[in-house]
C-alpha cells in the first residue's frame, strides 16, 4: 500500500505486474481472518487501481472485478469491507472505456440498491454508493432500464431531506437530465416536481448552487414543459417568495449570485411560456400577490450587473436569459402579458422602464458582437466551481458541450429576436405611445440599439 501512495511510483514499469498483483491480493484476502487485515487488503486493491487509472487494461480491471461481487456478498455487515468494494468499483469506472463501463452494471446495481435504502444498517454505505452512482452516470454511453428503475432512491434521499448528500444527488441528477432525456422525464416529472419544492427557499447558499446545475439541465432540455411542471408543483411560485424576501428584508439576504440563478429560472419560463407563467405567478388580485410584476421587474433591472460579468461564457448565457426574458415581457403581436385580464399591466411598466430594458439589450448584444470578432461566439463552458467529486470530467464536459450547444437560449438569433420583440411592441401600443417611451430614453443608449 505504502509503494502504491508514494508519488514517485512508477505505473509503466508496473503494468506487466497490476494483474498478477490484484489476483495475489485476493489470494491474500481469502487466507486472512482478521477485519482489519481484510480492510488493508482492499484498500490496497483501491489504490493501485486508482493509480494505474486509464493505462489498467481491461484483463487488470477483470481481475479486479470478477471476485467483488462475492466479497459483496461474504462481507455480510461488515460494511467496511463493502465500503471498499464501492470504492474499488469507482475506481475501476475511471480506468476503463465508456462502452466497458456498462459491462459493471450487473455488479453494481444491486449493491447501489441496498446501499441507499435508508436504514441505520447501510447508512455507512450511502456516500461511496453516490460517488460510484455519480461516476457511472456520467461516463453511461446512453440510458439503462436499471438506473431508471433506481432513481426513486435518488428522490427519497432529496424529499427526505437527508441534505448531506444534496451535492452528489444533485449531480446524478443532472445527468440523469442528461442521458436519460424524454424517457426519464415522462416517468419521474412529477418526482422532480417534489424534489425541487423541499429544497427551494429551505438550503444554504452553496447547496442552491448545485441545486440550479440540475435545473438549468432540466430547462434547457425541456423549456416548455420544465417550466409547466415548475409552476404548476409550486415551484415558481416558492423561488418567487425567496425573490419577495430580498426585496422586504423577510430574512437574512441570499447572495446576489443565487438570486440571479433563482431569477434565471423565472427568465427561462418567460422564454418559454410566457402568458401561463407570468399569469400563474403575478395573479391580478394584488392582495394574493407573491411578488407583485412591478417588484419583479425592478429586481430584474437592478441584480442585472450581477448575473456574472468577468464569470466568462457561464455569466453571458444568464445575461442572455435576462435579455430574452425582458424581450418577452415586451407586449406584441401574441397579445397582452398573462392573457386578456393583463391588459396594460406589463405594457405600461415595459415602457415606464424603456430606458433601462433597452440598457439591458444593448449590453448583452454588445458582448455578443465582441465575442463573434474575438471567435469564440461557439465556445461551451461550465461554472468551474463546481468539482466533478470523482471520475466522469472528460465524458461530464462532453456531454455538457452538447447539451449547451442545443440550449435554446444559446442557440436563439439575439438581435434578430430583440428587434422582432421591439418592432412588435412598437405596433402593439401605436405610434403616439411609443414615440413618447422612446422619447423618454437616453438619446445615446436609443442610438446604440
Amino acid at each position: 500500500n505504502g509503494l502504491f501512495e508514494d508519488w514517485d511510483f512508477d505505473i509503466p514499469s508496473f503494468h506487466s505486474l497490476s494483474t498478477p498483483t490484484i489476483r495475489g491480493l485476493y489470494a491474500l484476502l481469502d487466507r486472512v481472518e482478521e477485519l482489519e487485515s481484510s480492510t488493508l487488503i482492499l484498500q490496497t486493491c483501491s489504490v493501485l487501481v486508482a493509480r494505474m487509472g486509464m493505462t489498467l487494461g481491461a484483463e487488470a480491471a477483470n481481475a479486479v472485478v470478477l471476485p467483488l461481487l462475492q466479497i459483496w456478498e461474504l462481507a455480510g455487515d461488515k460494511n467496511v469491507l463493502r465500503k471498499y468494494v464501492l470504492t474499488i468499483l469507482t475506481n475501476v469506472s475511471a480506468a476503463v472505456s465508456a462502452e466497458e463501463v456498462t459491462l459493471l452494471y450487473p455488479v453494481v446495481q444491486p449493491m447501489l440498491d441496498l446501499s441507499t435504502g435508508g436504514g441505520n444498517a447501510h447508512v455507512y454505505l450511502t456516500d461511496d454508493a453516490l460517488r460510484l452512482w455519480l461516476a457511472l452516470m456520467r461516463v453511461a454511453p446512453e440510458y439503462n432500464e436499471g438506473f431508471h428503475l433506481l432513481f426513486p432512491k435518488i428522490s427519497n434521499i432529496v424529499v427526505n431531506m437527508d441534505w448531506e448528500h444534496l451535492k452528489v444527488c444533485m449531480l446524478i441528477l443532472e445527468s440523469y437530465i442528461f442521458v436519460g432525456g424524454q424517457t426519464f422525464w415522462s416517468q419521474y416529472a412529477g418526482e422532480l416536481s417534489k424534489m425541487y419544492l423541499s429544497l427551494v427557499g429551505n438550503v444554504k447558499a452553496k447547496a442552491a448552487t448545485y441545486i440550479m446545475l440540475s435545473v438549468d439541465a432540466l430547462m434547457r432540455k425541456f423549456p416548455l414543459e420544465g417550466s409547466q411542471m415548475l409552476l404548476e408543483g409550486g415551484v415558481y411560485k416558492s423561488i418567487l417568495k425567496c425573490c419577495k424576501d430580498v426585496i422586504s428584508d423577510a430574512k437574512e439576504r441570499e447572495p446576489d449570485i443565487i438570486l440571479v440563478q433563482w431569477i434565471s429560472v423565472i427568465g427561462r419560463g418567460l422564454i418559454a411560456n410566457r402568458n401561463a407563467v407570468a399569469h400563474g405567478l403575478f395573479v391580478t388580485n394584488a392582495s394574493t400577490y407573491v411578488c407583485s410584476p412591478k417588484e419583479f421587474l425592478g429586481l430584474m433591472l437592478e441584480k442585472f450587473d450581477s448575473t456574472g460579468y468577468g464569470w466568462g461564457k457561464t455569466g453571458q448565457i444568464r445575461r442572455r436569459v435576462w435579455a430574452c426574458a425582458l424581450a418577452s415581457l415586451l407586449p406584441g403581436a401574441d397579445g397582452p402579458v398573462g392573457g386578456v385580464a393583463w391588459e396594460g399591466t406589463w405594457d405600461n411598466l415595459m415602457l415606464k422602464n424603456l430606458d433601462q430594458v433597452i440598457n439591458v439589450f444593448v449590453d448583452v448584444l454588445t458582448e455578443d458582437a465582441a465575442a463573434a470578432a474575438a471567435g469564440s461566439e461557439g465556445e461551451q463552458f461550465y461554472d468551474s466551481e463546481e468539482e466533478t467529486l470523482i471520475g466522469g470530467a472528460e465524458e461530464y464536459e462532453k456531454k455538457l458541450r452538447t447539451e449547451i450547444a442545443n440550449d435554446p437560449v444559446v442557440t436563439v438569433n439575439l438581435k434578430a429576436f430583440v428587434k422582432s420583440r421591439i418592432d412588435g411592441c412598437a405596433i402593439a401600443v401605436g405610434q403616439d405611445r411609443w414615440r413618447e417611451a422612446i422619447e423618454s430614453c437616453e438619446p445615446v443608449v436609443v442610438q446604440q440599439l
